[in-house]
């Protein structure tokens, strides 16, 4: 079943980049698939082997504080290491989301014919995979004080 992206939500390091992500490239992870097959076995065996994932994503050149640029060119630029990054289809209490905890392997900036300037980023798990989940709040939540 085909939907739109419409309403979804993308956040990284806790900031909210929704506004900048013009699509999602792939979202995938599991376990890696090591094939075992003996010389005595009519069939294929596989195994799992370790969990890994990512997310990739293209952003629209936002410069604005707390916007595309300036977070994605930090991760890359400067080897932030581990911070999670977080997709929610839609926005609602209960919803879908996939988490990693990441490294961001590139910035790759292109200009269209029409003067569009994009990132095409890629988000590495580091060691612990992609995990699907339910959203616990609806939407962004940022309470200043205990609820």
């Amino acid at each position: 079943m085909k939907q739109s992206g419409l309403g979804d939500a993308f956040y990284i390091a806790g900031v909210d980049l929704s506004g900048d992500i013009g699509s999602l490239g792939s979202i995938h992870g599991g376990p890696a698939v090591h094939d075992v097959t003996g010389i005595d076995k009519s069939a294929m065996e596989r195994i799992g082997g370790l969990r890994d994932g990512s997310i990739e994503f293209t952003a629209f050149f936002n410069d604005a504080v707390g916007q595309s640029h300036l977070t994605l060119k930090a991760n890359v630029f400067t080897q932030v290491l581990d911070f999670n990054a977080t997709y929610c289809r839609g926005t609602a209490l209960g919803g879908e989301a996939a988490f990693i905890v990441a490294r961001q392997l590139n910035y790759d900036q292109s200009r269209a014919q029409d003067g569009a300037l994009t990132s095409g980023v890629t988000e590495a798990a580091d060691g612990f995979g992609l995990d699907w989940g339910r959203q616990i709040t609806a939407g962004k939540r940022t309470d200043k004080t205990a609820t």
